[in-house]
Formats: structure tokens, C-alpha cells, sequence
């Protein structure tokens, strides 16, 4: 399984935005399986260099409650040890698949690299599921909806299922 989803929660939109979690999957486009998961929360007093945006910070105090909680649930670390932690979980032939190519993605290696870390992944692995949401739509599959939504792990395990549907569909129309 070298497709690997991931999903991070923050306090901010930029590329140098706090991170809150992270979360991913490991799926299989070929058998539609799921495999290891992977979620890990992020110390925010870890990160005084990153960016926190009140209007983020808001838009977090109007989720649910399950969502929050989940934010504050131990073990909490700070991102240098987040970031190793991921980084482990990643091979080098993995492909990472995240929620738009100017997001997540972004927002990990805009960590790494303030941290001195070298992201484990080339830009030839980076794989966007917006573009196969649009796929979707068009074929007339619906999104998965997350057990939690804004729980990093949750999104990450919706995200990849939604692909696997869209490409099981691609499949049974080109069979």
C-alpha cells in the first residue's frame, strides 16, 4: 500500500500555519483495501513561530464538540516529535494524497522545513483528491462523510474511501 491520505487541522490557512493534528491512512487503489492508520496531536506552544489566525481560532470554538475534544486527547507533542513520528510512518515510494495540493501537504513541509528536516517525499509523490472529488461528482459519487468531522484521522479515512468508490466506479465502467 503506497498511497498513503493525510489530513492535518490547524490554526490558521497559510503555509505557515500552527498544526493542531495529523492524521493518515494507507489505502490500496488496486484491492480498495484501507490499511495502517496513523494520528498524532500537535502541541500549539510547540509552535510560537507558526502562524495563528484569530478568525481560525473562532472557527474552531463554533465546531463540535466531539471534534474538540478529540484536539486535546493525550498523548500531545510537540511538532519537532510529530513530524518525526510521521516521517516514520512514510516510506520513500509512498504516494501523498491530501484535500488539495495547497494545503496539507504545504503546511507539513513548511514545518519540516523550519525544523531543519528534510520532507521524505519528492514533489512527484504529491497526489490531489480534489481533482478526483471532481471525478466523483461527475460520475455521480458521493463523498464519504467522516465519522468526526475536523478529526484529522476521521477526514483522512473519509478522503481515502472516497477515492477507493470513485475509482471502483471508474472500474466497473471501463470493465
Amino acid at each position: 500500500m503506497n498511497n498513503v491520505m493525510v489530513d492535518i487541522e490547524t490554526l490558521a490557512t497559510s503555509h505557515n500555519a500552527t498544526i493542531l493534528s495529523i492524521g493518515a491512512v494507507r489505502f490500496d487503489l488496486e484491492t480498495g483495501e484501507l490499511g495502517e492508520e496513523f494520528y498524532i496531536n500537535v502541541d500549539p506552544g510547540s509552535q510560537r513561530w507558526r502562524e495563528v489566525d484569530p478568525d481560525t481560532v473562532q472557527w474552531w470554538s463554533e465546531q463540535g464538540p466531539a471534534a474538540q475534544a478529540k484536539l486535546t486527547e493525550e498523548p500531545v507533542v510537540p511538532l519537532r516529535t510529530a513530524l518525526i513520528e510521521f516521517k516514520k510512518f512514510l516510506n520513500s515510494k509512498d504516494k501523498l494524497w491530501s484535500n488539495g495540493p495547497t494545503f496539507d501537504e504545504v503546511i507539513i513541509r513548511s514545518a519540516f522545513d523550519q525544523l531543519d528536516g528534510t520532507f521524505p517525499l519528492g514533489y512527484w509523490a504529491s497526489r490531489c483528491c480534489r481533482t478526483e472529488f471532481a471525478l466523483g461528482q461527475y460520475l455521480g459519487v458521493k463523498k464519504v462523510k467522516p465519522t468526526v468531522k475536523h478529526d484529522a484521522l476521521a477526514d483522512a479515512i473519509a478522503q481515502a474511501q472516497t477515492v477507493l468508490n470513485i475509482r471502483a466506479e471508474l472500474n466497473r465502467r471501463t470493465s
